[in-house]
């Protein structure tokens, strides 16, 4: 099977609703502040504040970070289970946040507010996509463990690591990261 193939079978995302991030078993929303009472303010101090990816050093206006770990359990004979694999996840998205000078929102105009607000929900959109491609990642995980011996299983989850990192590079090549998010049809990649 070549790399292209596997991206794709990679890509078959689970749908997520970007309004629900929050009512999802093990994700977390966190929020960076953002000042200003003008857009280029906003977006200036957007741009200082935003999420650095630590995979290229960049800052972002959001971002997501998955974090996985897996083992079995041991039985009363002494052996792993392997057909009972434990996998924790969390997946933890950060998104910006308008703080209101003083709590005052009448500092920002109505107008500038919701061409914020529509901002955000365009990158929880962008976000959303990201959590699907994660949420694969953790199913592919648990199902490989389930089909292996108890030997260490870091080569098998490096593997899909490599695949979620191309397919969330591709993902974000697609979308421009997020500027063309109709773009993405959920088996691009």
């Amino acid at each position: 099977m070549t790399m292209t193939w596997r991206l794709i079978l990679f890509a078959a995302t689970t749908p997520v609703d970007p309004a629900a991030l929050e009512r999802l078993p093990a994700v977390r929303i966190v929020y960076y502040d953002v000042h200003g009472t003008r857009y280029r303010e906003i977006d200036d101090d957007q741009r200082r504040r935003g999420p650095v990816d630590p995979a290229d050093g960049q800052r972002y206006d959001a971002f997501t970070r998955l974090r996985i770990r897996w083992r079995w359990p041991i039985g009363r004979d002494g052996r792993c289970d392997v057909r009972h694999p434990q996998v924790t996840y969390r997946i933890t998205v950060t998104l910006p946040r308008l703080h209101d000078r003083d709590h005052d929102r009448d500092a920002v105009s109505p107008l500038l507010r919701r061409r914020w607000d529509r901002r955000v929900m365009h990158l929880r959109v962008h976000e959303a996509g990201h959590v699907g491609l994660d949420l694969a990642y953790v199913r592919r995980v648990t199902q490989a463990l389930r089909h292996s011996t108890c030997t260490p299983a870091d080569p098998v989850a490096a593997a899909l690591g490599e695949q979620l990192n191309a397919a969330t590079r591709a993902y974000d090549r697609i979308t421009d990261h997020g500027r063309r998010q109709e773009r993405w049809h959920g088996t691009d990649i």
